[in-house]
C-alpha cells in the first residue's frame, strides 16, 4: 500500500498493554496484514491519498492498529460482567473477533468531514459602535 507500511512495532507502540505476553508475534503480524487488506478492500483510495500526502501516514496506522486492538483488547467480547451470579453480557461485534471498521475510521480514511462538523474557517468580528452613535 503506497510507502507507508503498518510493521508489527507500530502496534507495539499503540497499545497500552504488552502484546507479546498474550499474542504470537505471527498472530498479530496477520492481524495486521488483515486489517491492511479490510482498508484496502473498504477505502480503495487510501494508497492514492498516502503517496499524494493528504492522509497522514500516522492517521492512516492509527487506524490500522485499532482495528487489530479492538480484537486483542477484549477477547471475550465482554460488555459487563457480574460476579455474584455469573452472569455477563458480550457485544456481538467484538466477540466475534472479527476485524471491523467503525464509521469515523473510514470516514478518516477516506478524507470525509462527518455532516454537522465544519472545516475550520476565518473568524469575523462585528464592529460595537457603543452607546449613543
Amino acid at each position: 500500500m503506497a510507502t507507508v507500511v503498518m510493521e508489527l512495532q507500530d502496534l507495539y507502540d499503540r497499545s497500552d498493554t504488552d502484546l507479546t505476553t498474550r499474542f504470537k508475534q505471527t498472530y498479530l503480524e496477520t492481524q495486521i496484514a488483515d486489517a491492511v487488506a479490510l482498508v484496502e478492500a473498504t477505502c480503495p483510495s487510501v494508497p492514492a491519498r498516502l503517496l499524494a500526502d493528504t492522509l497522514s501516514p500516522n492517521i492512516y496506522k492509527r487506524r490500522v492498529a485499532d482495528m487489530v486492538l479492538r480484537v486483542t483488547r477484549n477477547t471475550g467480547g465482554f460488555a459487563s460482567e457480574s460476579e455474584g451470579g455469573a452472569a455477563y453480557s458480550v457485544i456481538p461485534v467484538v466477540a466475534s473477533g472479527n476485524l471491523w471498521m467503525t464509521q469515523a475510521d473510514i470516514d478518516a480514511l477516506n478524507g470525509v468531514i462527518p455532516q454537522g462538523r465544519k472545516l475550520p474557517s476565518t473568524a469575523t468580528i462585528g464592529l460595537d459602535v457603543g452607546y449613543g452613535s
